[in-house]
C-alpha cells in the first residue's frame, strides 16, 4: 500500500492513502454476508440471502459504509507501520473521497513531542515520610482489629457519642403522619451525623423511656420529598454500649493466627512498615518526576490532552473525525512533605507501587 505522509502541525502528520475498488468490493460481499445472518430477510434463512437482495434491504449506503468502517483500522495499522509513526493517541479520519478507482483516506496522527536534552535525575533530593510506625498507629490498627468483635451491651445510663441506641421514629406534618415515616426499633449510633440531620443533638443525654420531638428534614429515600421540613418523634427505647474485648494473649491466640499479643505486634508492625515504605517509594518516584516536569519546557498536543480529558469518543468512519478509544496516562502528582531526606543515586529505578494493609489472618472456629 502506498502511503503519502505530511506535515499538518508540530505534532501531526497526515497520512493519506487509496483503497481499491476492488478491495471495497470485498468487503461489501463480507459485510452483505454478515448482515444476511443478523438482519431478518423474509424469504431466506439466515445467511442465505445473496448480496443484492441484503443491498435492497439495507440500503448500498449502509453497505459501503459498513465495509469502510470493517476495512479502515487493518488499514491505518498497516499504514502507520509502513510510515514508521508511533501515534500518541489513536489516529482520527479526516475525511473520505471517492475517486477513480476506489476512495481516498485521509488520517490525522498525532505524536508524542520529543526532548531535545532530558533533565538530569541523579543526585537530586527528594522529601518523603519517614516509613516508621509509632505507637498510636499501632494501637489504633489493633483497636479497629478489635472493633470487628466487639459486642453490644445494654446499660442503664445516659446516652453519649459512640453508643447504639434503638429508638421508634415517626414524623408529623401540620399534625399528620408523614406517609412511610414512622419505624420501629432502629439501631441508630449516636454522633454518627448518617440518619436525620440533627438527630444526634437531640438524642445524647437523654435515657431509656424518654421521648424527644424536633423539627428537621426529611433524609435520603422520600423521593421529591426529600428535605421538607417536618416534626419528628423519637422513643429512646435502649441504650447499648459497644464493649471491645480485651486485648489479651488468650483473645489473640482464638481470633488470629497468632499465639500472644507480642507475635500479633510484632507482625502488624513489619506488615505496617512495609506499606509505609512503599508508600514513601512513591513518595521519591513522584517528587522526582514532578522535578523533572518543572524543569522540562514541553508543549503537549491538543489531541494528548484531549485524549485524557475524556473527549475522544468513538464514532464510526461515516461520522468527520472518527476515532478509537484511547487511555492516556500521567504521572500522578503529591504534595512534597519533611522527614527524612533521601539521595537519588545513579542507579535508582522507581516503578509504580500498589500496598494495601492486612490484618493478621483468622484461625478456623474452634
Amino acid at each position: 500500500m502506498s502511503t503519502n505522509v505530511t506535515d499538518a502541525g508540530p505534532f501531526e502528520k497526515l497520512m493519506t492513502f487509496e483503497v481499491s475498488s476492488e478491495t471495497l468490493l470485498a468487503a461489501e460481499n463480507r459485510v452483505a454476508r454478515k448482515l444476511s445472518r443478523e438482519v431478518k430477510i423474509k424469504g431466506f434463512r439466515p445467511g442465505r440471502a445473496p448480496r443484492r437482495v441484503v443491498e435492497s434491504v439495507v440500503g448500498g449506503e449502509r453497505l459501503r459504509s459498513d465495509a469502510i468502517d470493517d476495512l479502515l483500522p487493518a488499514l491505518i495499522a498497516e499504514a502507520l507501520n509502513e510510515c514508521g509513526l508511533v501515534p500518541a493517541v489513536n489516529p482520527s479520519v479526516d475525511k473520505i473521497e471517492d475517486v477513480d478507482d476506489g476512495i481516498e483516506v485521509q488520517v490525522r496522527v498525532t505524536l508524542w513531542p520529543e526532548l531535545d536534552t532530558v533533565p538530569e535525575f541523579r543526585d537530586r533530593e527528594v522529601e518523603v515520610n519517614v516509613p516508621d510506625v509509632d505507637e498510636e498507629e499501632m494501637r489504633s490498627q489493633i483497636d479497629r482489629m478489635r472493633d470487628q468483635f466487639s459486642e453490644l451491651e445494654t446499660v442503664d445510663r445516659p446516652v453519649v457519642e459512640g453508643d447504639f441506641v434503638a429508638i421508634d421514629l415517626s414524623a408529623t406534618l401540620d399534625g399528620e403522619p408523614v406517609e412511610n415515616a414512622t419505624a420501629g426499633d432502629l439501631l441508630l449510633e449516636a454522633g454518627s451525623g448518617s440518619f436525620i440531620e440533627g438527630i444526634d443533638e437531640h438524642i445524647i443525654g437523654k435515657k431509656a423511656g424518654d421521648i424527644v420531638e424536633f423539627d428537621g428534614p426529611l433524609p435520603a429515600g422520600f423521593g421529591d420529598r426529600v428535605g421538607e421540613q417536618v416534626t419528628f418523634r423519637v422513643l429512646v427505647k435502649e441504650v447499648k454500649e459497644k464493649r471491645l474485648p480485651d486485648l489479651t494473649d488468650e483473645w489473640v491466640s482464638d481470633v488470629t493466627e497468632f499465639e500472644t499479643v507480642e507475635e500479633m505486634r510484632s507482625d502488624l508492625e513489619r506488615r505496617m512498615t512495609e506499606v509505609k515504605r512503599a508508600g514513601s517509594i512513591t513518595q521519591l518516584r513522584n517528587g522526582i518526576l514532578q522535578q523533572l516536569l518543572d524543569e522540562m519546557e514541553l508543549e503537549i498536543p491538543e489531541g494528548v490532552i484531549g485524549a485524557e480529558m475524556g473527549t475522544v469518543s468513538p464514532m464510526s468512519s461515516k461520522d468527520k473525525g472518527s476515532r478509537w478509544p484511547t487511555t492516556c496516562g500521567s504521572p500522578a502528582r503529591t504534595k512534597r512533605r519533611s522527614s527524612v531526606t533521601f539521595a537519588v543515586g545513579p542507579t535508582v529505578t522507581c516503578e509504580p507501587t500498589s500496598c494495601s494493609t492486612r490484618l493478621p489472618r483468622q484461625k478456623a472456629s474452634r
